[in-house]
């Protein structure tokens, strides 16, 4: 074989190389996004678990991937440190490395069953809802507010928000089993800088607003699901 023919040769082969190394490369981007949901999922159902067996105080093992465009959802919050003088986007301490159960978060219709934990920091939100510490608490007079992500992945944490209607059911029940039944009054989108004046915008009772960004991938709007106790 002359050194032309072993030339052609070698580089008929490093070609197969590389477009071998090209499409595993391919299915690994593809396959990633499936992962990462799949491991978000499953730490949510862990602390799930935790909180339908009574344990309020979760320690935490594995950190679930991070949620792309986290930071965008949060920046809302920014608006509230000036009010309450201290920061809401914080992380559970590294020094604890636990999270605080407080409820599941259950809507039948849209097949959603999700932690609810104390905070609304990058971490707390990767495992499912948050509840915004200065809102009040489930099933108490005023607006309990929790938010959650919207995920591109149908059904993943609240993803399927938007099909809500009035009348519908929202179930909270608490790491002591008290379950509280919110009925869906309305929806509506507000830009980010009105979110907060849509939550406290001075109504009574005992209500429950559940937030997330809106279009789906975009998140330039929030969207807030506004409910009332079951009386």
């Amino acid at each position: 074989m002359n050194e032309t023919a072993k030339l052609d040769k070698s580089i008929r082969a490093l070609t197969v190389l590389m477009a071998l190394l090209l499409l595993i490369m391919g299915a690994l981007l593809l396959t990633r996004d499936h992962w990462k949901a799949e491991l978000q999922a499953a730490a949510s159902k862990e602390v799930v678990e935790a909180i339908k067996s009574g344990n309020t105080v979760i320690s935490l093992t594995t950190l679930p991937p991070e949620i792309e465009g986290e930071e965008d959802d949060l920046e809302v919050l920014q608006g509230l440190e000036e009010v309450y003088g201290h920061s809401l986007l914080e992380d559970v301490p590294e020094a604890t490395d636990r999270l605080i159960g407080m409820a599941t978060l259950e809507i039948r219709k849209i097949d959603l069953l999700l932690p609810v934990v104390e905070g609304t920091g990058r971490i707390q939100l990767r495992y499912g809802a948050g509840w915004l510490v200065t809102s009040a608490l489930p099933g108490q007079p005023g607006n309990c507010v929790i938010f959650g992500h919207r995920m591109r992945a149908k059904g993943r944490k609240f993803n399927r928000l938007d099909e809500l209607l009035s009348g519908d059911e929202v179930i909270i029940e608490d790491a002591e089993g008290t379950v509280y039944t919110y009925i869906v009054n309305e929806t509506v989108e507000v830009e980010p800088a009105d979110l907060f004046k849509e939550l406290y915008k001075g109504a009574e009772g005992r209500n429950l607003s559940l937030v997330t960004c809106t279009p789906v991938g975009v998140g330039s709007r929030r969207m807030v699901v506004s409910c009332e106790l079951e009386q």
